[in-house]
């Protein structure tokens, strides 16, 4: 952060040289660690922050699966950057989300607002258990973790009552939270 802050004011302050074009900026390179998902944006709901990536570990049998809700206090974040490849070179897939703000849930009058990303962190689990066959993974060898808002999001599920409802026609509803 401060070597940005420091960037921008080293370029502001050059007022008397003669006018040049601006700095380009440096050319990022994907770190080493990077892997593309096996299913991208998979959605698990009508929101366009309703989405899921999907990485799926070599086996033959069903895998384990780290099921990553990403920080930023409901209020942004992002599903990418999480480091996936020591999981899937362990044999353990994951599955990382986006989910709705609260924002989102004020505009959609959820209450109280912060319903709105927790709900959406069981909806994601839900139907990740749901795919449990198609993705090769092991429903309930399933562990959830993030940073801060995602942190936060992992331990409502842990201790939260099961949302399911093995009456709903909704089969991905019927799954366990």
């Amino acid at each position: 952060m401060i070597v940005g802050l420091s960037g921008q004011f080293g370029w502001a302050q050059d007022t008397k040289a003669e006018k040049k074009d601006p700095p380009k900026p440096a050319v990022k390179t994907p770190p080493m660690n990077v892997v593309p998902p096996t299913h991208a944006d998979v959605p698990y709901g009508k929101h366009e922050r309703q989405v899921i990536d999907f990485y799926q570990a070599k086996s033959d049998t069903p895998t384990p699966l780290v099921f990553y809700i990403h920080g930023g206090s409901w209020l942004g974040g992002s599903k990418t950057g999480f480091n996936v490849k020591p999981f899937l070179e362990a044999g353990i897939s994951v599955a990382a989300i986006n989910y709705r703000y609260v924002k989102n849930g004020v505009e959609e009058k959820v209450e109280p607002p912060v319903k709105a990303p927790l709900h959406d962190a069981a909806r994601a689990l839900q139907f990740v258990r749901s795919k449990a066959k198609e993705w090769n993974i092991d429903k309930v060898r399933i562990g959830a973790t993030g940073g801060s808002a995602g942190g936060c999001s992992s331990l409502w599920l842990a201790f939260h009552d099961d949302l399911a409802d093995p009456k709903s026609d909704d089969p991905i509803a019927r799954e366990s939270t």
